[in-house]
């Protein structure tokens, strides 16, 4: 889990967390090249993207404590790393993402998906590969 946007605004998390999913991408990706004659199988990444309210603290007791983010967004973002795997693409962006962003995901198929645990559907963008978000909006998304 990664969080964005504890010191700063929506839509600059929603960019950096656009970002870096296009580096974890690429950085695979050259792993795998790395690795190519020791796995058997490439590595695999499956990213899901969401937004929404936490609660940040510190949880655990003695030396077993980490910093970490509870809530809604986060059982909502969990969902989607899993609906990236179920549908064979790399990242799968909440439209509230996008629309924070500030960027049109359009050319990548828009679903409305179930998630466990909320009434409502989710709209998503489903992304094959995390490259193409670079590809999309580069001027936002270095």
């Amino acid at each position: 889990m990664a969080l964005f946007g504890i010191e700063d605004d929506p839509a600059r998390a929603a960019v950096d967390a656009l970002a870096a999913a296009g580096d974890i991408a690429t950085r695979i990706s050259r792993l795998n090249l790395e690795l190519e004659h020791d796995l058997p199988t490439p590595l695999r990444v499956a990213i899901g993207i969401h937004s929404g309210t936490v609660i940040l603290g510190e949880m655990g007791y003695g030396t077993a404590r980490s910093f970490t983010a509870i809530g809604d967004a986060v059982n909502t973002t969990a969902r989607l790393e899993q609906i990236a795997k179920d549908n064979d693409v790399e990242v799968v962006v909440s439209r509230e993402v996008e629309a924070h962003a500030g960027i049109d995901l359009g050319d990548h198929p828009l679903q409305s998906v179930p998630v466990r645990g909320r009434r409502a559907a989710l709209e998503v963008r489903l992304i094959t590969t995390a490259d193409a978000l670079r590809e999309t909006a580069p001027s936002v998304i270095s």
